[in-house]
């Protein structure tokens, strides 16, 4: 499924679209089919799924990458983690980085 929008809804439009859908008594499937359709990201997905269930972030990541929602790139997305888990171990570094090391890195240079 490729869905393409011109303006795609921002986190707190599509967190209200899926509690919406939930009240109603859709099921997370649902939600994440209705979610994708109105042109959510994998990411953007994870962080409704966890703002309307509060599952943990490990939990989410599993539930939406096995999902029938996101199954045409379920296994892409499994390999994509696995690689960079096994590219930070190679490398040694951190799997986090603060907030200053980020903007020294990601800031162009003036």
């Amino acid at each position: 499924m490729t869905v393409t929008t011109n303006n795609p809804p921002d986190r707190a439009e599509l967190c209200d679209f899926a509690a919406e859908l939930s009240g109603r008594g859709e099921s997370l499937e649902e939600i994440l089919g209705a979610l994708r359709a109105r042109g959510a990201t994998v990411s953007e997905s994870l962080y409704v799924i966890r703002s309307v269930t509060r599952m943990s972030l490990s939990e989410a990541k599993d539930f939406v990458h096995g999902s029938a929602a996101w199954a045409d790139i379920g296994p892409d997305l499994a390999r994509s983690h696995e690689s960079l888990h096994q590219a930070v171990e190679h490398t040694g570094r951190p799997t986090t980085i603060d907030r200053e090391e980020y903007l020294q890195v990601n800031l162009p240079d003036e």
